[in-house]
């Protein structure tokens, strides 16, 4: 009897913690909440860059905002990032008047190219994504800006063509897309990831030599520009 009785409560405790456990961390909710805003401004700025009658932006940073949320975070609460992202695209695109077939059918090739580019990523470094060696940003350059747009660019320029949006043959929406995000998730998620995993006890451990490298190379592209 006492060990069925111990039985008993411990199966009711495993009941409480099941049934007032948050279904979702507050970190993933924070996390949330940023790809969300981060994702509707995104859009925006690719509306912007976006030339009529061309149904493709130049310049795309939602899917690279998204990817850069996914490296950041653990696979587990991926479902609930891009969920989040959803209400944030489907205003934005509905806002700049996009047909809701097309919305979603852009929804699932912004999403395939940042779990691809994402998920290939954290499988190949097996751990944190940084910056920090060659390697790593081998494994980025090519899961992340090569594979993921070059894969999902097929699905996009496909939706386009079947949905009748915009003017351009298929190859031409194909490589619009394809050179567009790829240039984007080279330049922004690097940013984004970087600033985020950056702590200011970090500056301590930079050499001298390295900040007067970073000072010249600054200088240098201050002059290009």
């Amino acid at each position: 009897m006492p060990h069925q009785a111990s039985d008993s409560f411990w199966q009711s405790r495993r009941l409480e913690q099941a049934v007032f456990t948050p279904v979702v961390e507050a970190g993933a909710i924070r996390a949330a909440l940023l790809v969300f805003v981060g994702y509707y401004l995104g859009a925006h700025v690719g509306f912007a860059l976006t030339f009529q009658p061309h149904p493709i932006s130049v310049f795309w940073p939602p899917n690279s905002i998204l990817l850069a949320a996914l490296l950041l975070t653990p696979p587990r609460i991926w479902w609930f990032l891009l969920f989040a992202a959803f209400p944030a695209h489907l205003i934005a695109e509905l806002q700049s008047q996009v047909p809701p077939s097309m919305v979603v059918c852009w929804f699932v090739s912004n999403c395939s190219e940042a779990i691809i580019g994402a998920g290939l990523t954290r499988y190949l470094l097996r751990g944190p994504v940084r910056f920090d060696t060659l390697r790593s940003v081998a494994v980025f350059c090519m899961c992340a800006a090569f594979l993921g747009p070059f894969v999902s660019s097929f699905v996009d320029a496909g939706f386009v063509a079947l949905n009748g949006w915009g003017e351009g043959s298929y190859w031409q929406n194909w490589r619009t897309r394809f050179f567009s995000n790829a240039l984007t998730a080279l330049t922004l998620t690097p940013a984004i990831v970087t600033w985020c995993n950056f702590r200011p006890t970090q500056w301590k451990r930079i050499s001298s030599s390295r900040a007067l490298e970073g000072s010249i190379l600054f200088q240098i592209g201050r002059a290009h520009v």
